[in-house]
């Protein structure tokens, strides 16, 4: 190589290093909107004046949120997306009341605290599908597998039962297992469940008598809103409301309404808080106080009905209006 072609080089990558040493540096990723997560908030009965539950790492998609009897523990699962992981990867989470000394307890899905709170009834994905039983200190102290057929637990609120979903033959069933005798029977005989679907998140009023739940029925395919006895349908099944809402239920503290969410024309089509009456025809009434720009979805009224805890997130510009344009077409 000739003297002047090598300095012509070295002057060519001289003015290239130069160049790449006064570009400006890549812009930061842009940090996650976490407001778009579901997160768990804490709020007036009315749904006003909602402030988060709690800050935990990473467990930014929150839900199935209950109070223990006395009003002190909350429990709930919850996900890390930004590790990748969906709804099958939920944990179990207590935490005190006022939001402090959060602990995971293990994999699992939709806690129902026992009367006493030493123990949550619970539900797991495969490979350890069913409804299980464990120590509020967490399954290393003590873990029971209720029945690896059922999903979704709600323990009855004198603690003798633990009611939770499954099928039986053909048609999908309310199961009661007797903690006292140590046996289950259906809610809807044998035969006789007029239901192909019921859904998880059902609920059990306090007062023991009722629980809600959706279920969708095997004759027409529509789904609606139902109240069972707890002792069995044939001692009272009635539906409330014919409606395709979400499969999530809350009774007020004195068993009289039924909080539940579904979509609402006038909010951009964002799922929005009701009550609904369960001993008459009348509609739903919204919640009045709740932020009408989030979607929100129900938690849990507290055992004294002063507070409730709700799902809530800040969906993009016109997704509501997207979904109804897309379920019209």
């Amino acid at each position: 190589m000739k003297f002047s072609q090598f300095v012509g080089l070295a002057i060519s990558f001289a003015l290239a290093s130069r160049l790449i040493a006064q570009a400006p540096p890549p812009s930061p990723a842009a940090p996650p909107n976490e407001d778009a997560d579901n997160r768990i908030y804490v709020c007036k009965p009315d749904g006003s004046e909602m402030k988060p539950l709690l800050d935990i790492a990473d467990y930014k998609a929150q839900g199935s949120p209950t109070w223990s009897q006395d009003g002190k523990l909350i429990a709930f699962d919850a996900s890390r997306p930004r590790l990748g992981e969906t709804s099958n990867d939920t944990k179990i989470i207590v935490v005190n009341a006022d939001g402090k000394g959060a602990k995971v307890l293990g994999d699992g899905a939709m806690p129902s605290f026992s009367p006493g709170h030493n123990r949550i009834a619970y539900c797991r994905y495969a490979p350890n599908y069913g409804v299980w039983v464990m120590s509020i200190e967490g399954p290393e102290k003590e873990l029971v597998l209720l029945d690896e057929t059922g999903w979704c637990a709600e323990w009855s609120p004198d603690g003798k039962q633990i009611a939770y979903t499954a099928s039986t033959g053909e048609a999908a069933n309310l199961m009661v297992f007797d903690l006292v005798e140590g046996i289950k029977f259906p809610l809807f005989e044998e035969g006789k469940s007029p239901y192909n679907t019921i859904y998880w998140n059902f609920c059990w009023s306090p007062d023991g008598k009722s629980i809600v739940f959706k279920g969708v029925r095997t004759s027409n395919s529509k789904p609606e809103i139902a109240i069972v006895d707890a002792r069995g349908a044939k001692h009272g099944h009635v539906v409330r409301l014919e409606a395709d809402t979400p499969p999530i239920f809350h009774w007020t503290h004195d068993s009289k309404s039924i909080l539940f969410s579904q979509r609402t024309a006038d909010r951009g089509n964002r799922p929005q808080l009701h009550l609904l009456d369960a001993g008459s025809k009348d509609p739903p009434q919204i919640l009045a106080g709740q932020d009408s720009t989030r979607a929100n979805m129900p938690g849990a009224f507290s055992p004294d009905g002063k507070q409730l805890l709700i799902v809530s997130r800040k969906p993009p510009p016109g997704a509501g209006k997207a979904k109804a344009k897309a379920k019209q077409g």
